[in-house]
């Protein structure tokens, strides 16, 4: 059983998603209740001897055995105590706890803001990592696609219902991933390019040009050159104090681009006959994190082309409209913790301060495009919106700095009390057993054998207001819907001048540039371009059955091995590593080697660039910023198999120093 669920502070299920197992349980949920229910009401038998209200039950039961989807209604049920249960302990808690276990399930929690929980729900089958990794992919990927309209999930708006087929495919295909044993840390894959690392360096200058050609159009961007789900190179229009794209953008991000491109590849072309499913010219809008900048999350356009019969496109630009669209969105999400501010009177002057740079950028704005899938409320009349905007903005100040008159006792957040409503449903958990307290208890995800301590006494905390909370929850949802509007105008913008122009700019390199020593390049049946084969372990003289090898400073790895050992490697990868040689016999009897290198110095909150050090090739793999495991049959020495996963660490990390060159 392997489930994810999205709720939000208002008891509501957004999304719900689950492999068989898991709609067979919640269906066994239905089907308990309703026969708990019948078996407390009297039943009055006909002269036949057949109860009436047994028939209705049965019918009930097949009904929702027709259905073949989760009943939202009994997933609530299930969910919410355990979600209360969660949060009251972690308030109590100084740690941070992540699972809960019960009823021969664990279920993993993670906030995606103070309004949305993840909920990861597995059976014992699974083991804490898979869980964990799992729901962590799903996060990113809602933040990919929704950003901040995850509020709108459940309302009829087109910016949000363009994006949740994608999402739905998206999350399915993880979970199926999950329950063949076969998902992988999100890292950016580069086996093709180490195979054919000289191959495709000698077109990195026809990339560039490309991408020169497309910024002269267009403006600045990035472009990513991809191909069967892996990056070869990345390039810029930005030539002086250039920061690598791996550097720029969050990579989880830079690997969900990536997985878009395989997904319009796959759906956009049918045609059985074909080599290669094309990707057809795509446009989408999607919410990116740049490190560099303090993790701050950004709307940007995303064009895909098809380069070539192998090779796709991937050009990142900035959106029109984008400051008002992203200090909107920062406030919006300054809002969202109103209810963890201590001290009023700063959190008010951060939100006036982007107040006052909204209604600024906004008193002037003019719609450009006429709106076809919806008439512009808000932007229609500027002046209107920023009146609104100033006078929402200015009682809601007042209320916030409001002088207190009482502190409030209370022992939980005040957004989680209506998950308590719940706690005493037919169906729910809690309900169906007595004595609670023996048969949950809360693990952290650093260590599960940890139980967690009994909940203080009631702490002394000030709250806002209810009133004040309902004024800020109204003026996020006004400042959302200017925000949907914005979003809206600039993709219209998008899909009619930028779109097109990077499309004749790309044409026009193509053209310049089209030349027989590009022929390979652009030969549909270059599939030997990719053939990862060669880096495989017999290929490369080793005896170990698999390995994986990534760097600590860029979010790069090769891999090779069979499916039987992703769980091992997934662990391996998603795990703290203490020591710098681990050696471990597994139960199969297989040897299991894994070294760690020097971590690099944290960099994270720097703008500028850090340049990457070049590897002496006489340096220790401890030396370097590297980390390789491997597996290796139980015949094969232990101090060969730590020779070997060495010299290979070894090997890849000095070509991966050359690769990472070609990126931008």
């Amino acid at each position: 059983m392997l489930g994810i669920v999205i709720v939000n502070s208002s008891n509501e299920i957004l999304h719900s998603f689950g492999n068989s197992g898991f709609v067979d349980h919640v269906q066994s949920l239905v089907c308990h209740n309703l026969v708990e229910i019948t078996s407390t009401n009297k039943f009055y038998s006909s002269s036949s001897g057949i109860s009436s209200c047994e028939s209705s039950v049965n019918k009930d039961a097949a009904y929702v055995a027709k259905v073949g989807k989760c009943d939202d209604s009994a997933l609530l049920d299930m969910i919410l105590p355990l979600l209360a249960m969660y949060q009251s302990k972690k308030d109590a808690s100084d740690n941070e706890y992540s699972f809960v276990y019960g009823d021969n399930c664990k279920y993993f929690f993670e906030e995606y803001d103070p309004s949305h929980f993840i909920i990861g729900i597995a059976g014992e089958t699974y083991s804490e990592n898979e869980v964990e990794q799992l729901v962590f992919n799903v996060k990113h990927l809602l933040e990919f696609y929704y950003g901040p309209f995850i509020h709108f999930l459940r309302a009829d708006l087109s910016s949000v219902k363009r994006k949740k087929n994608r999402v739905e495919k998206r999350v399915n295909a993880l979970i199926q991933q999950v329950d063949q044993g076969i998902l992988k840390y999100p890292m950016l894959n580069i086996n093709a390019l180490l195979a054919n690392a000289d191959h495709f360096r000698g077109y990195t200058t026809f990339f560039r040009k490309i991408v020169q050609e497309i910024g002269n159009s267009i403006g600045a961007c990035r472009c990513l050159f991809v191909s069967g789900g892996q990056i070869l190179a990345s390039a810029s229009t930005r030539t002086k104090h250039n920061i690598p794209l791996y550097d720029l953008i969050d990579p989880t991000d830079i690997n969900n681009l990536i997985l878009l491109s395989q997904m319009l590849e796959n759906s956009n072309n049918k045609d059985e006959g074909s080599t290669r499913k094309r990707l057809q010219h795509h446009i989408e809008q999607v919410w990116v994190h740049f490190p560099k900048a303090g993790h701050r999350r950004q709307l940007v356009n995303a064009f895909l082309f098809s380069l070539t019969g192998e090779i796709d496109l991937i050009c990142v630009s900035a959106v029109d409209h984008g400051k008002e669209i992203h200090v909107l969105s920062d406030l919006v999400d300054l809002l969202e913790t109103s209810e963890s501010v201590t001290h009023a009177a700063p959190f008010v002057d951060k939100c006036a301060n982007l107040v006052e740079m909204i209604c600024r950028d906004l008193a002037h704005f003019i719609p450009k495009y006429a709106c076809k899938e919806g008439q512009l409320v808000f932007l229609e009349n500027s002046q209107r919106t920023v009146t609104l905007i100033k006078n929402l903005w200015g009682r809601l100040r007042l209320e916030i700095l409001r002088p207190s008159t009482e502190d409030i006792r209370m022992s939980r957040k005040p957004s989680m009390m209506t998950l308590w409503s719940s706690s005493q449903s037919p169906m729910s958990t809690i309900h169906r057993w007595s004595s609670t307290a023996s048969l949950f208890s809360s693990v952290s995800s650093q260590q599960s054998s940890s139980v967690i301590k009994e909940m203080e006494p009631d702490t002394l905390k000030t709250i806002l207001p209810v009133q004040t909370h309902a004024m800020i929850k109204h003026f996020q949802r006004q400042l959302r819907f200017v925000l949907n509007e914005l979003c809206l105008h600039s993709m219209i913008s998008a899909k009619l001048d930028k779109f097109k122009m990077a499309e004749n700019g790309m044409q026009k390199a193509m053209d310049k540039n089209s030349n027989k020593s590009l022929v390979p390049l652009f030969n549909a049946t270059a599939r030997h371009l990719f053939d990862s084969a060669s880096i495989a372990p017999v290929k490369l003289g080793y005896d170990m059955l698999g390995y994986v090898f990534y760097r600590l400073d860029a979010p790069f790895n090769l891999s090779s091995y069979p499916d039987a050992f992703a769980r091992l490697f997934l662990h391996a990868q998603s795990s703290p590593i203490l020591s710098e040689l681990t050696i471990v016999r597994l139960e199969s009897g297989h040897l299991f080697v894994q070294i760690m290198g020097k971590a690099p110095e944290n960099t994270s909150n720097s703008s500028k660039r850090v340049k990457k050090p070049t590897t002496p090739k006489d340096a220790s793999v401890f030396d370097v910023p590297v980390s390789c495991c491997a597996v290796f049959p139980e015949i094969v020495n232990t101090q060969l198999a730590i020779k070997q996963t060495m010299d290979l660490a070894s090997k890849f990390n000095l070509r991966v120093d050359k690769i990472m060159l070609m990126f931008e």
